[in-house]
């Protein structure tokens, strides 16, 4: 165990720098003066072990705090922040820079620390030591060091003071090598996990106005990923950085190379990890893990609001896991152990149930291919409180009042079951027509009869009805977000012609029917319905004639539309009117494409 270089000596220089090496713009703003701490190149110091593996150099980037106490106690300075100024082997010194308020004359205690605390209490600094670390180079940021007191007059623009800071180094440093060509299953190790027997890693907080006491460890973890994002080589060396601690009993570890995994290893460990010092390690490869863990990854939200819990099915119904939400949205679901080729779990399915403040969906997965011994992610989407793309259709059909098949029909609006040609059950529809694996049409005929001076005028207008919103939980009144796809058709008719234009509609209601079939609604002289059959209507909206009497597999413009005060007794209900009249004898109709429906919930 070889101890880290612990003097390091700088000197402050109380002069303006020339811009000849200026890394920073220098000009004084707001009546700050700038000020540079340089430190001889003969003294080796920091962030980046030197060729004898013992001594350090300050690195770009690397920033110190100072702090300058008066001597009735007030602070001049506190973790004021010094920044890499210049470090040319032609210089005499490597300079750090900073704009500080003017000091009061007086004589200060100066401390300092490397690198920038996380915060600060008066001389307290707070450091976080990194759970996963970047092995391949010396962590330098990681390396805290605290400098013995110097006591100095104040800093003033102009005159030359020295400080003599020599810094202690407060973490132990771990110099880590692999045996042999260091690889795994042929390929380059690229992290390896540690499990210590003591807490190595968290908060670590230093008194920088008592270098010598020992640092402390608060919301501490045995655990360290050290990362190796190149891969290791044969004869490298790895970096980590552990805080001080007495090790005895494990050490657990794994490597990691391109996915691929080892099994655990444990090397048995008794000594003090001191401060200031570096232990050589040296660990064996562990064997190839055959096992493949699977995942399941969250990769969107479709819902509107987010899920609290997610819970795993396999495909008999058996619960597997249930989680709460993680930052990841990635989700163990199995191991499967021992050699296997990609297709050994093809064609598996788990079902997959998201549950949130105000809905419970899911959704099913099935497994491809995958990738032996190494995570396999399958990835799924918090579906639609609702969705329906029509393009499990299974039959091209047209119920009464889209055909003219038999005599009266066209006047006619029964209502009908979907189940029979979609996946999806539950839907309803009056005066419509499907196309296998494309979308619905749903229409309203306009009739208008004149005998002598009396007139005579009905409007038959076809709905699609969706499932109850069961998703939503019981209890629950919710804003929704509806969107579908929507286009219309004009059929030139009888003594009228409304080609081209802008006089059909598109409405969209809520209700409580919970019929299996509903009737569409026909009023005018003879009948006795009323839109407010419809239930209560949300939006209307008129369509151009844009659209060919088969435009099954068109592409129609978006609509999208907020829903208030929905809740899972309701349904949604599309519906399609017109405003054409007629002054004498004559009908038309109109035709509305529907398409791709998502409903979700408003926040």
């Amino acid at each position: 165990m070889k101890k880290l270089v612990t003097s390091l000596l700088l000197t402050l220089l109380l002069t303006g720098c020339s811009t000849e090496h200026s890394e920073v713009d220098n000009t004084v703003n707001n009546g700050k003066i700038q000020v540079s701490i340089g430190q001889s190149l003969a003294i080796k110091s920091r962030t980046s072990i030197g060729e004898d593996g013992r001594s350090a150099e300050w690195s770009k980037g690397d920033k110190i705090a100072l702090w300058a106490v008066g001597s009735e106690g007030n602070y001049a300075l506190q973790a004021e922040s010094f920044s890499l100024y210049r470090y040319e082997s032609g210089y005499d010194n490597v300079v750090f820079t900073a704009f500080i308020d003017p000091m009061p004359a007086d004589s200060y205690t100066y401390y300092a620390a490397y690198p920038i605390p996380v915060s600060v209490s008066g001389t307290s600094a707070t450091y976080t030591l990194a759970s996963e670390q970047d092995g391949s180079s010396f962590v330098g940021s990681a390396d805290i060091m605290v400098s013995a007191a110097v006591t100095a007059p104040e800093l003033a623009e102009g005159v030359v003071s020295k400080l003599d800071l020599r810094f202690t180094h407060k973490m132990h440093a771990l110099r880590i090598t692999l045996p042999g060509e260091g690889t795994l299953s042929g390929e380059a190790i690229t992290a390896i996990n540690f499990t210590f027997p003591a807490a190595v890693t968290g908060d670590v907080v230093v008194d920088v106005a008592n270098p010598t006491a020992p640092a402390t460890l608060t919301n501490g973890s045995n655990k360290l990923r050290v990362k190796i994002p190149n891969g290791y080589k044969a004869g490298d060396t790895v970096w980590a950085m552990i805080f001080p601690t007495e090790l005895n009993g494990d050490i657990v570890y794994t490597v990691e190379a391109s996915g691929y995994k080892s099994v655990e290893r444990r090397v048995a460990i008794s000594k003090s990890a001191e401060s200031s010092h570096i232990s050589p390690m040296s660990f064996a490869v562990p064997e190839m893990d055959y096992s493949t863990d699977i995942y399941i990854d969250v990769t969107e939200n479709n819902l509107g609001e987010d899920y609290n819990t997610i819970t795993i099915y396999d495909n008999s119904g058996t619960a597997i896991q249930s989680y709460s939400r993680n930052a990841d949205h990635s989700y163990y679901v199995t191991t499967v152990k021992g050699q296997i080729d990609s297709s050994a779990l093809a064609g598996t399915k788990y079902r997959v149930v998201f549950d949130s403040d105000n809905a419970v969906v899911e959704s099913n997965v099935t497994v491809c291919q995958i990738t032996p011994y190494r995570p396999n992610a399958i990835a799924t989407a918090v579906p639609y409180l609702l969705y329906e793309d029509f393009s499990t259709i299974n039959t091209t059909y047209a119920n009464k009042g889209d055909d003219d098949t038999s005599s009266g029909d066209d006047r006619k609006q029964p209502g009908e079951s979907l189940n029979n040609y979609m996946a999806s059950q539950g839907w309803s529809a009056a005066r419509f027509m499907v196309s296998k694996g494309n979308c619905i049409r749903i229409n309203v005929r306009y009739q208008m009869v004149k005998i002598f001076v009396l007139s005579f005028t009905t409007t038959h207008r076809g709905r699609l009805d969706t499932p109850q919103l069961s998703a939503l939980k019981s209890g629950s009144t919710v804003k929704l977000k509806v969107s579908f796809d929507t286009g219309a058709h004009v059929a030139k008719g009888s003594s009228m012609d409304y080609t081209g234009q802008s006089c059909t509609s598109i409405s969209v209601s809520t209700h409580t029917n919970t019929a299996s079939a509903i009737d569409g609604v026909a009023t005018g002289t003879g009948e006795s319905g009323a839109l407010t059959d419809f239930g209560t209507t949300h939006y209307s909206d008129f369509l151009i004639d844009g659209y060919a009497i088969d435009s099954w597999t068109s592409s129609f413009p978006t609509k999208s539309i907020s829903v208030p005060n929905a809740t899972s007794e309701q349904r949604l209900c599309f519906y399609a009117d017109t405003s054409a009249t007629l002054d004498g004898i004559g009908n038309e109709e109109f035709f509305v494409y529907i398409d791709n429906i998502k409903v979700s919930i408003d926040k």
